[in-house]
């Protein structure tokens, strides 16, 4: 486990990495850097699935996070295929931001599908209801993950 300043820890658990983030992202304050830092940490590994696990107490995710994410996520390859980016825990601020942030019709697609199921509120036909389901079974406790 690599902690990135006080609010983003990076876990290694095999197959892919998790992002633990603790703290809000601001454009404004030093949370971004650290969330690229987190990003980049993982982009020099490769992988084919980030998990980006949300805490409760997170209240913003601001639009340079999720530019970040969405922008990061082509960068970061595997046998040439782009990474997939999930989330979990507490998605509310994603959500939130996502709305203010009047992304375009593409853009919002591809942040529904990133955010998957519970987000895009379409379990029946998104493509990533199975991902979505075993998502619990992806985020081992941190007890289970390798350091």
């Amino acid at each position: 486990m690599i902690n990135f300043g006080e609010g983003f820890r990076v876990r290694d658990v095999g197959a892919h990495y998790i992002i633990d983030v603790s703290t809000d992202i601001r454009s404004t304050d030093d949370s971004i850097n650290q969330f690229h830092e987190a990003l980049d940490y993982i982009k020099v590994r490769g992988t084919d699935l980030v998990v980006i696990k949300i805490g409760e107490d997170v209240s913003y995710f601001g639009s340079s996070a999720i530019s970040a994410v969405l922008g990061i996520r082509e960068r970061i390859s595997k046998d040439g295929l782009g990474a997939r980016f999930m989330f979990c825990g507490n998605r509310k601020p994603v959500l939130e931001i996502a709305k203010l942030y009047h992304l375009d019709d593409a853009l919002k697609s591809e942040l529904y599908g990133v955010l998957s199921c519970k987000a895009c509120k379409k379990p029946r036909e998104c493509r990533y209801r199975e991902a979505d389901q075993t998502l619990d079974s992806l985020v081992p406790s941190e007890e289970s993950s390798i350091s």
